[in-house]
């Protein structure tokens, strides 16, 4: 399996967001990023590549 994945995802890095009308800690955050990240190394599921920068020419 090939994993693509940009360090850049850490940026993203928001305090809350609205889940059910509260605010709650996100889901999606970088700790999370942090451990599969962690998993998919230790149980050897493949290489983990940067994104290619894509033109947005059409």
């Amino acid at each position: 399996m090939k994993t693509i994945y940009s360090k850049n995802h850490i940026l993203r890095n928001s305090k809350t967001e609205l889940y059910g009308g509260e605010l709650v800690k996100p889901f999606e955050r970088p700790e999370r990023m942090v451990f599969i990240i962690n998993e998919i190394t230790e149980r050897n599921l493949g290489p983990i590549i940067e994104p290619e920068n894509m033109s947005t020419d059409i």
